[in-house]
């Protein structure tokens, strides 16, 4: 995996908020699934959710999304999070990675919504791509500038103006 790559990992891993080409992602909503297909162990139908960060896929205990099949190796592959959405890579496993039938090249391969993912040679995983929350665009930011602005309870919050003339009355 190229040293930049881990480098924006590492700063996305730490980041409250990633936006991403007009996608404001939260990385701690899932944003997408991984669901069985077909497994050994695993059961069809069974889910793994998706943050915007780096998910290892692999056989090991350690492994973030563990299959325990026999034909998946440790540390099989990795989900890379990259503008707005998921790559995989197959990390030399044994019996490789192939996404709708097509092994995986060193570069990866971005995950669509609705790709198989085919671990070893009897696992097969779901990607399912969840709805994105988009940035408010220049001109509803307009709008919403001239709307009165609110707390959550409904309050109405004081102006700074006002503020300032309720410091100078104390």
């Amino acid at each position: 995996m190229p040293e930049e790559l881990v480098s924006e990992l590492a700063t996305a891993d730490m980041a409250e908020e990633l936006v991403t080409e007009d996608i404001s992602v939260s990385l701690f909503k899932p944003i997408a699934t991984l669901g069985v297909i077909q497994s050994v162990e695993l059961s069809p139908g069974e889910t793994f959710e998706l943050f915007a960060r780096s998910t290892s896929i692999g056989r090991h205990r350690d492994d973030e999304i563990h299959i325990p099949d026999r034909p998946v190796s440790r540390g099989h592959a990795n989900l890379i999070f990259e503008e707005g959405g998921f790559r995989i890579f197959d990390n030399d496993s044994k019996f490789g990675t192939k996404v709708n039938g097509i092994p995986v090249p060193s570069e990866g391969v971005r995950l669509r919504d609705k790709d198989r993912i085919q671990l070893g040679t009897r696992t097969v995983l779901e990607f399912t791509q969840l709805e994105a929350e988009t940035r408010p665009t220049g001109e509803e930011t307009r709008e919403m500038e001239g709307e009165e602005e609110t707390r959550d309870m409904g309050e109405e919050i004081e102006s700074p103006e006002e503020t300032r003339d309720m410091e100078e009355l104390e």
